[in-house]
């Protein structure tokens, strides 16, 4: 049976790149090191997807965010091999959730398990 895990910042004001807990999987410890070096990434997300709240979608998902943000925007990041990794979709969405709660059910949220799970 696959439950979601929840993840240290759901519940806490701290935010995912400075939560002292130890990180639930190597993808949320990635995720928080990401996240801390490149602010400027989650404040793209945070745009695209009030423009397509705007656009009149009643629902999206965060890999097509991130499709959008690959192609669409010249952003640079401090990961020298890939720009976005699909591994951080699953706390992009959490993170724009909990700063955002009145468009919590927006984006499509997934399941994270540990890794090797």
């Amino acid at each position: 049976m696959n439950t979601q895990m929840k993840l240290p910042f759901e519940e806490l004001e701290a935010t995912p790149a400075n939560d002292n807990r130890p990180p639930v999987n190597e993808h949320e410890a990635y995720f928080r090191e990401f996240h801390a070096a490149n602010p400027h990434v989650y404040e793209l997300v945070e745009k695209l997807v009030i423009e397509k709240i705007a656009q009149g979608f009643e629902r999206y998902g965060m890999k097509a965010i991130f499709e959008i943000m690959r192609w669409e925007h010249p952003i640079k990041t401090s990961d020298p091999r890939f720009k976005l990794q699909c591994k951080m979709t699953a706390y992009y969405t959490r993170l724009f959730n909990k700063l955002n709660p009145e468009h919590s059910s927006f984006l499509t949220i997934r399941p994270i398990r540990k890794v090797g799970s």
